[in-house]
């Protein structure tokens, strides 16, 4: 008998069983989504989500048409593309919520787990002029999620001069 043969389906549950104890992924977290920064047909920058497996192509969430804190609209893309990401691989963007950074009274727009917790600078995904602007952002994008075809040329022109937005939600409708 030849020990090695025998002990091969030993060998082979050990590596695999760990794998099938494992917790099965929330939706969110299966969903394989990424954002970055592009351009829309006019050449703007916008931050842009890609969905796997969505064959309407990739959208833009935000378009940046002004400078703010000396950063100017693509240097504001990238830097909210990148909190959106990492937001959302860290599981922790569950709701996109408007506040305001009470030490300058800009506004803000958060990535945050539950729908009643607190906008604050440390998860900010990106500032906009004041509190009000924020609630318009917030309340442009649910607007967009409920209308057919959103993401179809229907995006936050952050330009524009509180509610909670559930992020699978929109990244649902973004697939329809």
């Amino acid at each position: 008998m030849n020990v090695k043969f025998s002990l091969l389906p030993i060998t082979i549950a050990g590596a695999i069983l760990p794998i099938l104890l494992q917790p099965l992924p929330t939706f969110a977290q299966s969903q394989h989504v990424g954002f970055y920064c592009g351009f829309t047909q006019k050449l703007e920058p916008a931050t842009m989500i890609a969905i796997a497996g969505n064959d309407r192509g990739d959208r833009s969430i935000v378009v940046w048409r002004h400078k703010l804190n000396n950063l100017s609209p693509k240097q504001r893309c990238d830097r909210a593309a990148q909190k959106f990401q990492v937001a959302w691989n860290g599981g922790k963007f569950n709701y996109l919520v408007p506040g305001v950074d009470n030490t300058n009274g800009q506004g803000l727009i958060c990535a945050v787990s539950g729908k009643n917790d607190a906008c604050q600078p440390k998860n900010m995904l990106f500032a906009v002029e004041n509190a009000r602007e924020a609630q318009n952002v917030s309340t442009r994008l649910l607007e967009n999620m409920k209308r057919p075809g959103v993401g179809s040329g229907s995006v936050i022109y952050q330009s524009s001069s509180a509610q909670a937005i559930n992020m699978q939600d929109l990244i649902n409708s973004l697939t329809k």
